[in-house]
């Protein structure tokens, strides 16, 4: 297989099936021209669907750890009475692995204010919010959560605020495909 290639032009024309490998001396008699190879993929459909397993599982792993809330800073979102606090939810992939983020990982509830509605809102449209899109840990009826449309892209929960001082995990949950392991950002009522 020859490609004919013009190396301050930066482009090269290929003939012949495709080609994967390059070797770095042109053959004998042949300037200007680079001799390509077919190489055949080692990897075994077996080998590639093992380590897909492996990195699944460490990612579960990691989510079973104890996380602490992150400190209270400028990136805090602060809610009170007025319009829902709204949060993005985001899903970025690497090849099979996905993991969800969110763009306030944390939420801080003025004391002042009784029955805040926060609302997460899906930026892929690749993924729904589960039944349970979001739900609290340990929060009893602190909060009250449902879907919001028939589309699964945007989810709401009412924090009845009547825990003070009080900081609440909750975890995200989305549907869709590469699956996406839970995500547990914290609310925090003041």
């Amino acid at each position: 297989m020859l490609a004919d290639c013009l190396p301050l032009a930066g482009s090269c024309t290929i003939q012949g099936p495709g080609a994967a490998s390059l070797r770095n001396e042109p053959p004998h008699g042949a300037t200007g021209r680079v001799h390509l190879r077919k190489r055949e993929n080692k990897m075994s459909t077996k080998t590639l669907l093992s380590a897909v397993a492996v990195a699944a599982v460490l990612m579960g792993c990691a989510q079973l750890a104890p996380v602490k809330p992150p400190p209270i800073d400028a990136r805090t979102l602060r809610c009170g009475s007025g319009p829902p606090c709204v949060i993005q939810v985001n899903v970025s992939c690497l090849l099979l692995l996905c993991k969800a983020s969110v763009d306030q990982p944390i939420v801080v509830v003025s004391r002042e204010s009784g029955n805040v509605p926060i609302r997460w809102e899906l930026q892929n449209p690749n993924y729904k919010f589960a039944a349970n899109g979001i739900e609290f840990v340990a929060a009893g009826d602190e909060f009250k959560c449902g879907p919001l449309g028939a589309e699964g892209q945007r989810f709401q929960c009412v924090d009845k605020n009547s825990k003070r001082a009080t900081t609440f995990k909750y975890i995200v949950n989305l549907v869709g495909s590469p699956p996406v392991p839970p995500l547990d950002p914290f609310v925090r009522n003041e």
